[in-house]
């Protein structure tokens, strides 16, 4: 379960990157604003998908003891 907490602000963390780096694209040509809006699509998923495992394994681990 800390192994998915971990990895979650890890990706988090990454995302916050892209979101600063799509902020600097507006202003920079050499950055490119739709390659950065898929990156942060790719975060915001995989922040879901561990957010959902990580509530499964939080049950698992109440409800089985």
């Amino acid at each position: 379960m800390i192994e998915l907490e971990f990895l979650g602000l890890g990706v988090k963390g990454k995302e916050l990157g892209w979101r600063t780096l799509r902020t600097l694209a507006e202003a920079d040509g050499r950055l490119s604003e739709q390659e950065l809006d898929g990156l942060i699509a790719r975060a915001e998923r995989q922040v879901r998908t561990l957010e959902e495992l990580r509530v499964r394994a939080v049950r698992d681990v109440l409800l089985t003891g």
